[in-house]
Protein backbone atom coordinates (compact mmCIF):
# COMPACT_ATOMS: atom_id res chain seq x y z
CA UNK A 1 0.00 0.00 0.00
CA UNK A 2 2.85 2.35 0.78
CA UNK A 3 4.42 1.58 -2.54
CA UNK A 4 1.17 2.34 -4.28
CA UNK A 5 0.87 5.53 -2.30
CA UNK A 6 4.44 6.49 -3.23
CA UNK A 7 3.71 5.66 -6.84
CA UNK A 8 0.52 7.74 -6.77
CA UNK A 9 2.42 10.61 -5.11
CA UNK A 10 5.06 10.34 -7.79
CA UNK A 11 2.42 10.39 -10.48
CA UNK A 12 0.75 13.37 -8.78
CA UNK A 13 4.08 15.21 -8.60
CA UNK A 14 4.67 14.40 -12.29
CA UNK A 15 1.22 15.65 -13.16
CA UNK A 16 1.76 18.79 -11.09
CA UNK A 17 5.12 19.39 -12.80
CA UNK A 18 3.50 18.80 -16.20
CA UNK A 19 0.72 21.22 -15.22
CA UNK A 20 3.24 23.87 -14.14
CA UNK A 21 5.19 23.32 -17.40
CA UNK A 22 1.97 23.65 -19.40
CA UNK A 23 1.09 26.87 -17.50
CA UNK A 24 4.58 28.25 -18.21
CA UNK A 25 4.25 27.31 -21.88
CA UNK A 26 0.80 28.94 -22.08
CA UNK A 27 2.13 32.13 -20.45
CA UNK A 28 5.11 32.14 -22.83
CA UNK A 29 2.76 31.62 -25.80
CA UNK A 30 0.55 34.48 -24.55
CA UNK A 31 3.60 36.76 -24.22
CA UNK A 32 4.80 35.80 -27.68
CA UNK A 33 1.32 36.37 -29.13
CA UNK A 34 1.15 39.79 -27.44
CA UNK A 35 4.63 40.62 -28.73
CA UNK A 36 3.62 39.50 -32.23
CA UNK A 37 0.50 41.70 -32.09
CA UNK A 38 2.62 44.67 -30.95
CA UNK A 39 5.05 44.08 -33.81
CA UNK A 40 2.17 43.78 -36.29
CA UNK A 41 0.65 46.98 -34.92
CA UNK A 42 4.01 48.73 -35.25
CA UNK A 43 4.38 47.45 -38.81
CA UNK A 44 0.93 48.78 -39.74
CA UNK A 45 1.69 52.12 -38.09
CA UNK A 46 5.01 52.36 -39.93
CA UNK A 47 3.30 51.53 -43.22
CA UNK A 48 0.78 54.29 -42.59
CA UNK A 49 3.54 56.74 -41.75
CA UNK A 50 5.43 55.70 -44.88
CA UNK A 51 2.35 56.28 -47.05
CA UNK A 52 1.83 59.70 -45.45
CA UNK A 53 5.49 60.57 -45.96
CA UNK A 54 5.27 59.54 -49.62
CA UNK A 55 2.21 61.71 -50.12
CA UNK A 56 3.94 64.66 -48.46
CA UNK A 57 7.10 64.09 -50.52
CA UNK A 58 5.10 64.00 -53.76
CA UNK A 59 3.29 67.18 -52.75
CA UNK A 60 6.59 68.90 -51.98
CA UNK A 61 8.09 67.67 -55.26
CA UNK A 62 5.09 69.01 -57.21
CA UNK A 63 5.46 72.32 -55.37
CA UNK A 64 9.17 72.41 -56.15
CA UNK A 65 8.54 71.71 -59.84
CA UNK A 66 5.87 74.41 -59.94
CA UNK A 67 8.20 76.88 -58.19
CA UNK A 68 11.02 75.99 -60.59
CA UNK A 69 8.78 76.61 -63.60
CA UNK A 70 7.64 79.92 -62.14
CA UNK A 71 11.27 80.91 -61.56
CA UNK A 72 12.18 79.98 -65.13
CA UNK A 73 9.26 82.09 -66.38
CA UNK A 74 10.33 85.02 -64.21
CA UNK A 75 13.93 84.69 -65.36
CA UNK A 76 12.86 84.57 -69.01
CA UNK A 77 10.64 87.61 -68.53
CA UNK A 78 13.42 89.48 -66.71
CA UNK A 79 15.87 88.62 -69.50
CA UNK A 80 13.39 89.87 -72.10
CA UNK A 81 12.90 93.09 -70.14
CA UNK A 82 16.65 93.47 -69.76
CA UNK A 83 17.19 92.96 -73.49
CA UNK A 84 14.42 95.44 -74.29
CA UNK A 85 15.96 97.94 -71.86
CA UNK A 86 19.40 97.43 -73.43
CA UNK A 87 17.96 98.02 -76.90
CA UNK A 88 16.12 101.12 -75.69
CA UNK A 89 19.31 102.36 -74.02
CA UNK A 90 21.28 101.84 -77.24
CA UNK A 91 18.58 103.63 -79.22
CA UNK A 92 18.57 106.56 -76.79
CA UNK A 93 22.38 106.74 -76.79
CA UNK A 94 22.37 106.82 -80.60
CA UNK A 95 19.68 109.52 -80.51
CA UNK A 96 21.70 111.57 -78.00
CA UNK A 97 24.86 111.17 -80.11
CA UNK A 98 22.92 112.29 -83.18
CA UNK A 99 21.56 115.30 -81.29
CA UNK A 100 25.07 116.14 -80.01
CA UNK A 101 26.47 115.88 -83.55
CA UNK A 102 23.68 118.15 -84.84
CA UNK A 103 24.33 120.64 -82.01
CA UNK A 104 28.07 120.57 -82.74
CA UNK A 105 27.38 121.15 -86.43
CA UNK A 106 25.06 124.07 -85.62
CA UNK A 107 27.66 125.41 -83.17
CA UNK A 108 30.39 125.13 -85.82
CA UNK A 109 28.14 126.86 -88.36
CA UNK A 110 27.27 129.56 -85.82
CA UNK A 111 30.95 130.13 -85.05
CA UNK A 112 31.74 130.32 -88.74
CA UNK A 113 28.85 132.75 -89.32
CA UNK A 114 29.95 134.79 -86.31
CA UNK A 115 33.50 134.87 -87.62
CA UNK A 116 32.21 136.02 -91.01
CA UNK A 117 30.01 138.65 -89.36
CA UNK A 118 32.97 139.87 -87.33
CA UNK A 119 35.01 140.01 -90.50
CA UNK A 120 32.20 141.86 -92.30
CA UNK A 121 31.82 144.27 -89.38
CA UNK A 122 35.57 144.84 -89.33
CA UNK A 123 35.55 145.37 -93.07
CA UNK A 124 32.54 147.72 -92.73
CA UNK A 125 34.39 149.71 -90.07
CA UNK A 126 37.42 149.90 -92.33
CA UNK A 127 35.27 151.03 -95.25
CA UNK A 128 33.46 153.54 -93.04
CA UNK A 129 36.79 154.79 -91.84
CA UNK A 130 37.99 155.20 -95.44
CA UNK A 131 34.75 156.77 -96.44
CA UNK A 132 35.05 159.25 -93.63
CA UNK A 133 38.66 160.00 -94.58
CA UNK A 134 37.71 160.51 -98.14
Amino acid sequence: LERKLARVRKEAEGLEAAGRERDRAEKQAAREKEQKEKVQSSVEELKTQLREAKVKREKVERGAIKAELECKDRIAKAEEEENAADEEQKRLIAEVKKAIDARNNVLDETRAAHAKLCEVAKRADQLRGRLEEA
